[in-house]
């Protein structure tokens, strides 16, 4: 790409976020891993949060040597530490009626072999 100020070329990676509404640039490979905080996560997703987005981070979990997905988010671009959940923070929660709530669970009653 060619610089707008002055002459010469540089190279960076552009990604999107989630809502594919923005663009985001980094010098370095966006899938690479950095520790950020208490999870070690994709530079792409840091990067999200850093600017404001609420982002399915996928983070290194090593009990199980694979790979989880929590929301990670910041309120305000300057809080230093960021908010995480497993459940989308978008979403509205859905809240249980009363009926549902009153409601006993009563196990099934089993009368025997059937002939």
């Amino acid at each position: 790409m060619d610089r707008n100020n002055v002459e010469g070329k540089f190279s960076s990676y552009v990604f999107l976020n989630d809502e594919k509404s923005k663009l985001f640039f980094s010098k370095e490979h966006p899938d690479t891993f950095v520790s950020y905080g208490k999870y070690e996560m994709r530079l792409r997703d840091k990067i999200l949060v850093e600017n404001g987005q609420v982002v399915k981070a996928k983070v290194k979990w090593y009990g199980l040597g694979s790979y989880a997905y929590p929301y990670l988010w910041k309120t305000n671009k300057t809080d230093s530490q960021y908010q995480e959940s497993w459940d989308d923070p978008r979403l509205p929660k859905k809240r249980k009626s009363e009926s549902e709530q009153k409601q006993s669970i009563v196990p099934k009653r089993s009368r025997g072999k059937k002939i």
